[in-house]
């Protein structure tokens, strides 16, 4: 017996706050006006039906919980209890094992079928509420569950899906897209029914994939190497090169590429699509980013993972309450690799600035022309940074973001001419100008705090912790200089690298640093991962101090 939907229920979906449909057995067509609805009903049934979280996550909870009901929450009694929860389910008629048939649906009715549930997490009751409280026109959207399950509570996913589903979307019928959709559908049609054999064709795929990193890359590496010096930083020609065919002006040799032409600007096409539909980085409901696309690198440009940028500057935030609600102080990322400093930055002045600067437009037109500065490195990094920061924009100058690598003036002891209120982010760790960096590379990023603490009364780093034990390579004078600064502590302490750089193993952990020349922390002077242990050395500090 085929399967069919008898009944599907739209609570708080879109435009429906509570809708009922009930299609017929064979072919159902819905005729309305633009705007009626109708593509909204047939992507809520392939929401449903495939069960991706992340498809959720990238559509954006606030494009699918109802304005309607937003509003009407926002218009009453702003509280926990009453903030609206999505709902979208789909009665099926056909032969399904137990684990379909129960009554965890809206009607309480005991039958078969699949339903979507977006609701405020019950864990976050308390930020929840605090947030309301702070911010008249805020909506936790950021704070929403989603689960998908089947009328007998019973959890599933796009891995092990309980219905199939097709969507065609006209708009998207590009030659290129439908090939793609075709053979991933193709895929999970003949797989999904054996999760073995997927399991081990993604093994094999991956094992390809690095051989092909491995072997194949080297000749490129190699052809590369020989025209430039390793140490420069990879170019716009070198992105060209990969894909070509190119000429070489001195021999006439022509080279083919690496990949083919038609897959190479494919994939491009792609990464293209996926940051346009990640670019308003500001929309609430966003929880990742392009970078989020882009496998770590094993050199300075390493990105600073945004749960670690979110986890600095809300620990910033706690040393300066209230400190994204002052349109007049300026923030810098001396070493810009990804953006995502400034843009997680631009979040939160543009909600602590409502008040102050109710237009949208101006006031990120403020924040971005009077208080975020950014330095990046290569001409590659500026490109993907700017673009991204301020990409979604129109009518913002991006002066204040420039493509400048400092390491030289910072090693040097030279300063920008230049001060701000506050520094943040992470430098770079080691001079890759200097030495074999498959075996040594001086550090560097002492260097960058130095010129910080030169440019700026309050500054937060990452960087490694080697100095907190007085070892590693960082000047001993250094070391002691920092350790004994009373204005300097450590917020926060990873004693494993991986913890925050997945892949790395940088000796003696990752440290978040905090110095505020306006505040006297005390001496770190000796440095334990554990803070009551630091207490306790730190009253035994004092007694000495006083016995003396």
């Amino acid at each position: 017996m085929r399967v069919t939907i008898s009944k599907i229920r739209l609570i708080n979906y879109k435009k429906f706050i509570d809708y009922t449909i009930e299609p017929n057995e064979h072919v159902n067509i819905l005729v309305g006006d633009n705007e009626a609805g109708k593509s909204s009903i047939l992507e809520a049934i392939d929401i449903v039906a495939n069960g991706s979280v992340n498809r959720i996550e990238k559509i954006g909870l606030d494009r699918l919980i109802s304005i309607d009901a937003v509003a009407k929450f926002n218009s009453g009694e702003r509280e926990f209890k009453n903030l609206p929860k999505l709902t979208i389910e789909l009665y099926l008629s056909g032969i399904f094992g137990h684990t379909m048939n129960g009554d965890n649906n809206s009607e309480e009715r005991t039958c078969d079928g699949i339903r979507l549930i977006c609701e405020p997490n019950l864990d976050y009751v308390t930020e929840i509420n605090e947030s309301l409280n702070e911010n008249p026109g805020y909506f936790p959207y950021d704070y929403y569950s989603v689960r998908f399950s089947t009328f007998a509570d019973e959890g599933y996913t796009s891995y092990k899906k309980k219905i199939r589903s097709c969507l065609i979307n006209s708009s998207n019928m590009s030659s290129e897209y439908a090939t793609s959709d075709f053979i991933k559908r193709a895929y999970r049609k003949y797989t999904e029914d054996n999760i073995k054999n997927r399991a081990k064709l993604q093994s094999n795929y991956r094992l390809s994939r690095i051989a092909f990193q491995e072997e194949k890359l080297n000749e490129l590496n190699q052809i590369i190497d020989t025209e430039k010096d390793s140490k420069e930083p990879f170019t716009k020609d070198d992105f060209c090169k990969i894909r070509g065919p190119w000429t070489n002006p001195e021999t006439g040799e022509t080279f083919e590429g690496f990949f083919d032409r038609y897959t190479f600007n494919a994939a491009i096409k792609e990464f293209e699509e996926k940051r346009q539909e990640l670019a308003d980085y500001l929309r609430p409901g966003i929880i990742e980013d392009i970078f989020s696309y882009i496998r770590p690198l094993k050199t300075n440009q390493i990105f600073t993972p945004r749960r670690i940028v979110n986890k600095m500057l809300d620990l910033f935030e706690d040393e300066n309450p209230g400190i994204y609600e002052n349109p007049d102080i300026t923030f810098a990322d001396l070493y810009v690799k990804s953006g995502l400093y400034l843009t997680e930055l631009a979040k939160r002045l543009n909600r602590g600035l409502e008040s102050k600067i109710p237009d949208r437009i101006e006031r990120m037109k403020h924040i971005f022309e009077h208080q975020l500065y950014g330095f990046a490195p290569t001409e590659i990094i500026y490109n993907i940074a700017r673009k991204y920061i301020y990409g979604n924009f129109t009518g913002i100058s991006s002066d204040n973001f420039k493509q400048r690598d400092l390491t030289d003036d910072f090693k040097k002891g030279n300063t920008l001419g230049m001060r701000f209120d506050v520094v943040v982010g992470n430098p770079p760790y080691q001079d890759e100008t200097v030495g074999d960096n498959k075996t040594f590379a001086p550090q560097i990023y002492h260097k960058f705090i130095d010129a910080s603490y030169k440019i700026a009364d309050r500054v937060i780093l990452i960087h490694p912790a080697r100095f907190l034990f007085n070892a590693g390579s960082t000047p001993k004078e250094w070391n002691e200089r920092m350790l004994s600064d009373k204005h300097v502590k450590i917020i926060q302490y990873y004693p494993l690298s991986k913890e925050v750089f997945t892949n790395t193993d940088i000796k003696g952990g990752i440290a978040v640093s905090y110095r505020d020349i306006g505040t006297n922390f005390g001496a770190i002077e000796v440095f334990t991962s554990f803070n009551e242990l630091n207490s306790i050395l730190k009253r035994l500090s004092d007694e000495v101090i006083l016995s003396h």
